[in-house]
Parts: C-alpha cells; sequence; structure tokens
C-alpha cells in the first residue's frame, strides 16, 4: 500500500515534474485494486509508526528516505526530497 499509493500521490505534488491528471490516478487506482493490494491504511495502525519504520527501511541512504516514485503508468523514477511534512498528511488522508 504504502509502496503503491502514497508515492502516486506524492508524485502528484510535483515532486517528479508532471503532475498526474485524475484519468491518470484512476487508471492507477484501478489496476492496485484489481490486483487485491490494500489502497488504504489499516485504521489501526498509527501513521506515526509508518514515518518511524520508514526511518529503519533498508531504503534509507545517508540518513535520507528514498522513495521510489512513479512519474507515469509503467515509469518510475527515486528521490530522497519527500518530506515527513509532505508524507504525513498522505498517510492520514488514506486513512
Amino acid at each position: 500500500m504504502l509502496a503503491i499509493v502514497s508515492p502516486e500521490k506524492i508524485q502528484r505534488s510535483g515532486l517528479t515534474g508532471k503532475k498526474w491528471t485524475e484519468t491518470e490516478v484512476q487508471r492507477q487506482q484501478e489496476l492496485i485494486i484489481k490486483t487485491g493490494l490494500p489502497v488504504k491504511t489499516p485504521a489501526n495502525v498509527e501513521v506515526f509508526s509508518i514515518l518511524t519504520a520508514l526511518e529503519l527501511d533498508k531504503k534509507v541512504k545517508a540518513g535520507r528516505v528514498r522513495f521510489i516514485l512513479p512519474t507515469r503508468l509503467g515509469e518510475v523514477t527515486t528521490s530522497d526530497r519527500v518530506s515527513p511534512e509532505i508524507l504525513l498528511p498522505i498517510l492520514q488522508h488514506q486513512q
């Protein structure tokens, strides 16, 4: 869930250059749902615990979490510019 849905929402903020259209967002959501992957953060999961866990993730490099962000359907880029201030409201909105 976090590895798929949140990066799309982060990408929509313009961090990778091009913002997604609603059609692109809906298409990705449909594909995720079709695979059976969750699209919401479980209600019993504390959002701040996700932020803490991310700091321990294998993708942390030089103290910064690296995210794999979709630039369009089927294409990705990596970025360490996703701050907790960007991520927190996204995680809260997904609950």
